[in-house]
């Protein structure tokens, strides 16, 4: 199912009559629910890529231009700019991990899911805690002036690794039992 078809697919189902208050009551419905959580938290990371990029552009164009007097940038204004950049790649590459993450394709995931409700609820504070880290990093993603990178930094920070731990959690969730 694509993108943009799965919120109404799962608004469909959670406004029908015969709902289930569980939404990952079926395995369709298992699978859209990831796919949105995926993609939402895709979105606020390279939403938040883009502001850094933006702002990387800006520092780099604000170093001075090379001079036979002084043919290197300041040390410090380049290190700025290549952190940056870094921010923004990080950012980038973080959005890649997570739409490349395995989706449960397999019933078997559902029936172990439906059958374990420990693992259930699990999953579901998981996605819970996503949600709201993930409010966070879009949060900071809204535009402003190179000023704001320095107040947003801790922030960033704070709230990537949240999202990274809550996706490691998720992940560790879906992931088959292993036999061993």
């Amino acid at each position: 199912m694509e993108r943009h078809d799965a919120w109404p697919v799962a608004l469909d189902k959670w406004l029908s009559e015969e709902r289930d208050t569980n939404p990952y009551a079926t395995a369709d419905s298992l699978r859209q629910w990831d796919n949105v959580i995926r993609n939402h938290t895709a979105d606020a990371l390279e939403a938040v890529a883009s502001q850094w990029r933006a702002w990387y552009t800006e520092a780099h164009r604000s170093l001075p231009t090379p001079t036979r007097e002084h043919p290197w940038p300041d040390r410090e204004a380049m290190a700025r700019v290549q952190d940056l950049k870094h921010m923004a790649d990080q950012c980038s590459a973080e959005a890649s991990r997570v739409r490349a993450q395995e989706m449960p394709s397999q019933d078997r995931v559902f029936h172990r899911l439906r059958g374990n409700d420990n693992l259930l609820d699990l999953l579901v504070a998981c996605d819970a805690r996503l949600a709201g880290h993930v409010d966070l990093l879009a949060a900071l993603a809204h535009p402003g002036p190179l000023s704001d990178e320095a107040a947003r930094r801790p922030r960033l920070a704070a709230a990537l690794s949240a999202v990274l731990d809550a996706l490691g959690e998720r992940q560790t969730a879906l992931a088959p039992a292993t036999p061993f």
